[in-house]
């Protein structure tokens, strides 16, 4: 029998009936089905024209930014793909020229429409294509639940496999909604890892998905639908030598996620209602302490807290608490942990080879590139970087809070090895610009000098120095710096730059009394001042605030003790001895703002 005119294909083969889909022509489309041609044609990618008309609806760029932004990721790799592999069942070069000529982009409620009279004209509901793609994968992507519902209804399997194992389970996941995972749960999707593919489970996608505890809601119904959190996956598929691997992203659990990304409270819950395994069975390079590892990581500081509550204290390399916390870019763990009496040149055991003898501070400096250069063992930054936007910032932070906490800036590992400065001048070639390390610890340490009129570096340290054009550079513009900021008077005040950085808070606090001051300070301490303008600015900054919340606590007290000169020298007296909580509780009081 001789092929219809209708069927005939174009060199992409492409029917008739594919490009009225392609094209948006809804009546063209529907006339030629009723006139019999071919529903199951395939063209060269294998898309029939049911898988076309859903392909064509998925958005692009519906996935988080972050998961595109490193793409090259080996742990995204398989969501990407995932990705890819549904949206390159669309005819983008048709859907671009139906754009450009403005011409009305099918309704939801025709596409699905046309979706069903494929389907009664005997359009196969499970077919696939290229990259074992099928129609329920693409619909998913499109967010139309009603869509799904036809599919499931027609018969589609929804349990059916993409070329990485992914199932439509893991696009709902992936595009982060919830209504759409509720619904494949209620209709039978597995949330199983399948058995004959590499992709890992739904849940475990969800946890490495769970930036800012964003994905809570999935996350809990996946495990009320019997989802395991102990299951141990490889979490770098993606062998490609053009993809790069984080640290310890061999072996994970779905829980070690949580650890990083979940609040306390979903923490709690799976430790005290699914059980969550801290002791990782089955891997060896882990145990339980690699949870204070992860929990370390989070955010949220009682995750943390509430390992160190079950007692651990290490994670397997030997890293005590602080050392991961430093190494996370953490500086309100660390500034917690040196409070509750952490030694901060605390240093790994020897018997550790990976980290022996390194110092947070050691670590923090080592752990410094965001590029795929950097080698294995010291992949944490990237690992900050992937959803942490202000990581750099964060790095920056920890040391100046390590430094101005009594980290040794002498600490050698070995009699062999080198100093934290050292390592942070090897960390680039001669001619690159200094490293953020680099720059912190000189700084800290001549502003230590200025203070003290005291040495602070040894001669190894000071020979490194000199040895190197950059960092003697910056070296001597440092101290150049502070002997300016002594010699420089503020507003016609006797207040210099130099006290501004080295007072305490209260005495700097009250410094800004004075406007011609504050003008003159904000006016100049960037150009004059480069290599401190930042510390300056902090200090500014912390400053000004606790003036307005002393002003503000000063008009409260005057209003509960009615003295006539609210200015009186007692009021500043009793506010000395208050704490930020009473300052807080006693501006709680004013009944309105003084601004």
């Amino acid at each position: 029998m001789d092929q219809r005119e209708d069927d005939i294909a174009d060199e992409n083969g492409n029917t008739a009936l594919h490009c009225a889909i392609s094209c948006q022509e809804f009546e063209i489309a529907t006339q030629l089905i009723r006139f019999g041609v071919e529903v199951c044609a395939r063209n060269n990618k294998h898309v029939t024209p049911l898988l076309l008309a859903i392909a064509n609806r998925i958005p692009i760029g519906c996935l988080d930014k972050r998961i595109t932004d490193f793409g090259k990721c080996a742990r995204f790799s398989s969501c990407i793909k995932s990705y890819k592999f549904a949206i390159d069942a669309r005819d983008e070069k048709r859907l671009v020229k139906v754009f450009a000529l403005g011409n009305e982009i099918l309704s939801g409620d025709d596409n699905r429409k046309l979706v069903k009279m494929l389907l009664n004209a005997g359009a196969d509901v499970n077919a696939k294509s290229r990259y074992n793609c099928s129609p329920i994968h693409c619909a998913v992507y499109t967010d139309d639940l009603e869509l799904v519902k036809i599919l499931f209804d027609a018969g589609a399997n929804i349990n059916t496999q993409n070329k990485v194992g992914a199932t439509a389970l893991h696009a709902a996941v992936l595009c982060r909604n919830e209504s759409m995972v509720r619904l494949l749960l209620n209709i039978g999707a597995s949330v199983h890892a399948p058995y004959n593919g590499p992709c890992q489970t739904p849940l475990f996608w969800a946890s490495m998905l769970n930036w800012d505890n964003s994905l809570e809601v999935i996350i809990r119904e996946l495990l009320e639908a019997g989802s395991d959190l102990s299951e141990v996956f490889l979490s770098n598929l993606d062998r490609d030598s053009n993809v790069f691997h984080l640290s310890g992203d061999i072996w994970r659990t779905s829980f070690d996620f949580i650890l990083m990304y979940g609040n306390i409270n979903l923490v709690k819950l799976c430790i005290e209602k699914y059980n969550a395994d801290l002791k990782l069975r089955g891997v060896g390079i882990m145990d339980e302490s690699d949870a204070l590892k992860f929990a370390a990581y989070n955010e949220d500081i009682s995750v943390m807290n509430l390992m160190l509550e079950k007692g651990i204290t290490k994670c397997t390399y030997g890293l005590t608490a602080l050392h991961l916390a430093s190494l996370w870019f953490r500086p309100q763990h660390v500034r917690q942990l040196i409070a509750n009496g952490a030694d901060v040149n605390v240093l790994v055991h020897d018997d550790y080879e990976s980290y022996a003898n390194y110092s947070p501070l050691a670590l923090i400096v080592n752990n410094n590139t965001l590029s795929s250069d950097s080698t294995p063992v010291h992949h944490e930054a990237l690992e900050c970087k992937l959803d942490r936007p202000n990581a750099a910032e964060d790095r920056k932070k920890t040391i100046k809070l390590l430094l101005d906490c009594g980290a040794n800036r002498n600490q050698k590992m070995n009699e062999r090895t080198e100093t934290d400065l050292d390592r942070a001048i090897s960390n680039r070639s001669i001619d690159d610009e200094i490293d953020d390390a680099e720059c912190l610890i000189i700084e800290h340490a001549v502003l230590v000098e200025a203070r003290t009129n005291e040495k602070v570096f040894d001669e190894y340290n000071l020979k490194s120095i000199n040895e190197n054009p950059r960092s003697k550079e910056y070296y001597e513009m440092c101290q150049a710096e502070l002997t300016a900021m002594k010699n420089s008077k503020i507003g016609g005040t006797l207040i210099t730059y130099f006290s501004v950085l080295t007072k305490p808070l209260e005495v700097v606090a009250r410094y800004f009394r004075n406007d011609k001051f504050v003008q003159e300070f904000e006016a100049n301490y960037r150009s004059a001042y480069p290599a401190y303008a930042w510390r300056l600015k902090g200090k500014f900054e912390v400053a000004r605030a606790r003036q307005l919340k002393f002003e503000r606590a000063l008009f409260a007290l005057n209003g509960l003790l009615k003295f006539t000169d609210p200015t009186f020298f007692t009021f500043e007296t009793v506010l000395k001895y208050l704490t930020e909580e009473d300052f807080d509780s006693l501006i709680d009081l004013i009944p309105y703002d003084i601004d």
